[in-house]
């Protein structure tokens, strides 16, 4: 599987491409990291948000939580969201991977992003 790093929704990569004419909705995601019960931000947590389509890893965030513990937001490719429709709307799975580097744990979560 090939990685591709993306840049911004503007990238003119033309595997990213197909998959923006499949996805042309912007959802946004925040990360925030705590502990101890939400008391205490956790800075330096590695976050990478990907996604694989087509044979292809699309990386479109790699860095670490601020000393609030949050990354503010990361817009992210997602299906468009039609408010005529009275379908229950589509999203798309993300893979968020956090590591810590202070214990060495890492973590995986699968994200459902939707349009707006």
């Amino acid at each position: 599987m090939e990685t591709i790093y993306i840049k911004g929704l503007d990238d003119k990569n033309p595997k990213f491409l197909d998959f923006l004419r499949e996805n042309p909705g912007v959802g946004g995601l925040k990360v925030r990291a705590y502990g101890a019960n939400e008391a205490i931000p956790i800075s330096g947590l590695k976050i990478v948000v990907s996604i694989n389509y087509n044979d292809y890893k699309f990386i479109f965030f790699d860095g670490e939580t601020d000393n609030s513990g949050m990354i503010e937001k990361i817009e992210l490719p997602t299906p468009k969201y039609n408010m005529d429709d009275l379908v229950v709307p589509k999203s798309i799975t993300y893979l968020i991977d956090v590591k810590y580097a202070l214990d060495n744990s890492e973590q995986s979560f699968n994200v459902n992003m939707y349009d707006g």
